[in-house]
């Protein structure tokens, strides 16, 4: 026992007790919680710990120190403590206390814990709406006295096609069977479940595109308001439009490619694939488009920015977001009008005709044939 210890003589079993200060006493070590080391203090003198940020690694000192040094040592200061005097520590927090053994309870050794995720749980079985979810926790460890939270997401969902799921478009019904034939199909809408027949493109480009727009002969009049864009019209085995609210929602269902083709009257052909094909929700239904990825005997929807229905609202000739005149009822069609358009697929059917209202693709001349229709990838 040191001779500074202060010793009392209890006089019913007369037996010698030490009232020196007992601290835990540890250097360098990565958890309080783990030093077992212990020190008797002089009298002078109380526990301490002490936190020091080493690069990446937080460390912690225990032990007795001289009360006077309990108040000066600020947090934050900097200085050489530790193992090594290659190694630049810097002082994060220092905090003394006077009863035994009570530096692990002190707010120094409650060290900041950033959270980790856990695993993933296994993914929810399929829906009836062709999706499936999964989640996973912040517990591995939970995120401690003022550490960060886990980044990133703590759910996914994703699409999934089994034999009883509802089908969403043609590109679920080509998941399902590759051996489908083009013609019309019935599917559920992903959002409003709605029942919805629609004719499915199951030959071109790898087939599985759902067919949007449609015209070859002149049987239905396009020159419509917008409410019956907005619904649709026209019969879903011949010329028709589908429905503005009907393409949003089903393309708000993953990543889409877009594919126009296009007939003049000489015969040719022409057609134009664009990725991350997106439609905004009513009323503006915003029409966008990313990169052009495959293309022929077409000029791209971007020629003329001044034209690109690119990131343009659904203008009809009694609903105008047509940034100058009202072009649908200057042109007598319905579209994604700029300035006013390089593409009046909803113009009138005039084949190989030069008419600044007809159903025209960067120029006037009347087309013979429009397809419009997207695709999920």
């Amino acid at each position: 026992m040191h001779l500074h210890c202060v010793l009392t003589l209890l006089a019913l079993f007369g037996i010698p007790v030490s009232e020196c200060l007992q601290c835990f006493n540890c250097q360098n070590i990565n958890d309080p919680q783990s030093c077992t080391g212990q020190l008797e203090c002089l009298d002078n003198q109380s526990c301490f710990v002490q936190t020091v940020h080493s690069g990446n690694e937080v460390l912690y000192n225990m032990g007795c120190q001289n009360n006077q040094l309990c108040s000066s040592l600020p947090v934050d200061h900097s200085g050489i403590i530790g193992r090594s005097v290659q190694t630049r520590q810097q002082n994060r927090c220092h905090d003394c206390c006077s009863t035994d053994y009570c530096q692990k309870e002190q707010p120094c050794a409650q060290r900041e814990v950033d959270g980790q995720w856990g695993s993933w749980t296994a993914w929810s079985l399929c829906t009836s709406h062709c999706n499936q979810t999964r989640n996973r926790a912040c517990d591995k460890p939970s995120p401690l006295h003022g550490g960060r939270d886990c980044p990133g997401l703590k759910a996914q969902a994703q699409v999934c096609i089994t034999s009883s799921c509802l089908v969403a478009d043609c590109s679920d019904l080509l998941r399902l069977n590759a051996t489908l034939a083009s013609g019309v199909y019935r599917i559920t809408t992903p959002l409003t479940h709605s029942k919805l027949q629609v004719y499915c493109d199951m030959e071109t480009d790898g087939g599985g595109w759902t067919v949007f727009q449609k015209r070859f002969n002149g049987s239905v009049d396009f020159y419509r308001n917008f409410s019956e864009y907005e619904n649709g019209f026209g019969f879903v085995d011949g010329e028709h439009w589908l429905g503005l609210k009907y393409l949003h929602e089903m393309a708000s269902l993953g990543s889409y490619q877009l594919r126009l083709d296009i007939v003049r009257s000489n015969g040719s052909k022409g057609f134009d694939v664009y990725d991350n094909f997106i439609l905004g929700p009513g009323p503006n239904y915003t029409f966008h488009i990313g990169s052009r990825l495959r293309f022929s005997g077409c000029r791209s929807l971007f020629e003329g920015s001044s034209f690109s229905p690119n990131d343009q609202s659904f203008t009809t000739y009694d609903h105008n977001y047509s940034r100058s005149i009202n072009c649908a009822d200057r042109f007598h069609g319905a579209w994604w009008y700029n300035m006013c358009f390089n593409f009046n697929a909803n113009g009138l059917y005039d084949p190989g005709i030069y008419n600044p209202k007809a159903m025209a693709y960067n120029d006037n001349v009347g087309l013979s044939a429009t397809t419009l229709m997207f695709k999920r990838i």
